[in-house]
């Protein structure tokens, strides 16, 4: 099981490595937000299996969140039957997350959906501009003010913070009148206290403050998740001023668009019917779905088995009517002679049947009956059983083709985490003058978080050099990624 322990900022660092690994990163993943509802809902914080965990306590009840890592790289069955017990609940898990759960844990997990929690990503660069019919409303409110107000905008630092609190005291003036969640809006207060208190461990925080006449009228305040990903914590406006509100959240684009920041989580509506039409208006990029996942292994039937002899290991996994066996080592002659009868009998009953084999150092032919009689027996019982050997190598592969200015960069295998520490400067080297890039990624079969960041990199250094980059024969997983986080509306994706 995980060794869960309080901590502290000093382990924040060593956090943000497994962060920055993941695919989708819902708003609860920020460090200002576990760190400042660490002793309200008594978090803490554990390491196994290449992952970060967290868990806390609810109104009595254990609550787990996503673990944080590379979750393409990982066999959750084997995870989540050494380190997760029965009944354990996860919230706020990601759809990408859910999907890998789904095709590895299967009937082990149920899955509820849970709207209230959906994190609203925005497209920064079109917040910026406000184009388009769709942001006229929002336009002219922003207009309003800039031509009611003398207004001042002034970064966020310590001498002001006495100011902002109490600005933000005035702004939780008669909440329940205004919302429905009341202990919700409360904790949000907390919460957004923790932030000036802590502003020297609490890296990566920036914001500003809007007065007019001297006297604050909105703020906001974010935190840099990487460099491209910011979370907006908190945002606050005095209705008083016309267009107030939609000044400070345009004009958070704004600074957002100067650090380099692509796009921007603004958290939940957490089912508070303002907020929600008033995030729906902001016509977000891309809707972060999250789920709340429950593990009961017990009910989906699970079973584990590990058996080696003769220099073969059979681990066999089976959830219901569905089988894993992993073979490893030598499926020799003498290994054969044993493994014939566990082998087959695994399969009783099962009807779904794959076979790993991407172990298997050595097949004899009395090795090769064995799975042609198991292939029979699935048969036999209206199954179907699959085979998985890919021997090829699936190291990352690139080739650079260049004339002028036009550069095309063909990549294939696997941009996961070790390819990306390897190819990004070798990739963005290449870059250099092109004013018309082109990805072919005809033979990419995988992209991770990192292998993404190269990509959103090359997009900003090839704009920075006036030119356009274009990412063509996209694979289906990573079509899927793109589409998830949002990048596919910002790429020029081309079949």
């Amino acid at each position: 099981m995980i060794d869960f322990r309080d901590f502290d900022f000093a382990d924040n660092d060593r956090y943000a490595k497994y962060l920055k690994r993941c695919i989708q990163i819902p708003a609860i993943f920020s460090t200002h937000v576990l760190i400042s509802y660490r002793e309200q809902f008594k978090i803490q914080r554990g390491y196994a299996a290449d992952l970060c965990w967290h868990k806390a306590i609810d109104n009595g009840k254990e609550l787990w969140t996503p673990p944080a890592g590379d979750w393409d790289e990982i066999d959750w069955q084997e995870v989540f039957a050494q380190h997760v017990p029965e009944d354990t609940t996860f919230i706020c898990v990601p759809e990408y997350l859910v999907k890998l759960w789904q095709q590895q844990l299967g009937a082990a997990i149920e899955v509820d959906e849970d709207r209230d929690n959906w994190d609203y990503i925005l497209h920064i660069d079109r917040m910026k501009k406000l184009q388009g019919k769709n942001f006229k409303t929002f336009r002219n409110a922003v207009d309003t003010f800039e031509k009611n107000y003398a207004y001042t905008v002034e970064e966020i630092t310590p001498k002001i913070f006495d100011e902002l609190r109490a600005f933000q005291g005035s702004t939780e003036k008669n909440l329940q009148a205004r919302v429905k969640k009341l202990a919700d809006a409360r904790d949000d207060y907390r919460s957004f206290i923790f932030a000036p208190e802590h502003w020297d461990e609490l890296k990566n925080l920036f914001g500003f403050v809007v007065r007019v006449d001297g006297k604050i009228v909105a703020y906001c305040l974010d935190e840099l998740i990487d460099e491209t990903y910011s979370v907006r914590l908190f945002a606050k406006a005095n209705y008083d001023f016309k267009g107030a509100n939609q000044f400070a959240h345009w004009y958070d684009a704004k600074i957002n668009a100067e650090r380099g920041v692509l796009t921007q989580n603004i958290m939940a509506d957490i089912g508070e019917e303002n907020l929600r039409f008033f995030k729906e208006h902001l016509y977000p990029l891309v809707m972060l779905k999250e789920y709340v996942v429950t593990y009961r292994p017990s009910a989906a039937q699970l079973t584990i088995q590990t058996l080696e002899q003769h220099g073969l290991k059979i681990s066999s996994e089976r959830i219901g009517k569905n089988l894993t066996v992993k073979l490893s080592g030598k499926l020799n002659a003498d290994s054969a002679n044993w493994a014939t009868e566990t082998i087959l009998s695994s399969l009783n009953g099962a009807e779904k049947v794959l076979f790993d084999l991407n172990a298997l150092e050595h097949t004899s032919s009395s090795g090769l009956r064995i799975l042609v009689d198991a292939m029979k027996k699935i048969r036999a019982q209206g199954g179907i059983l699959k085979f998985v050997q890919t021997r090829e190598d699936h190291a990352l592969k690139i080739s650079l083709d260049r004339l002028e200015k036009d550069l095309t960069i063909s990549l294939s295998g696997k941009l996961n985490t070790d390819a990306a520490n390897w190819s990004q400067n070798n990739i963005l080297a290449a870059l250099d003058g092109a004013e018309k890039v082109i990805f072919d990624l005809d033979g990419l079969n995988y992209i991770s978080s990192s292998g993404l960041r190269i990509f959103v990199a090359a997009l900003k250094k090839t704009r920075a050099q006036g030119g356009t980059l274009t990412l063509k024969h996209v694979g289906e997983q990573v079509r899927e990624v793109l589409d998830m986080t949002g990048f596919a509306q910002i790429f020029n994706v081309e079949a």
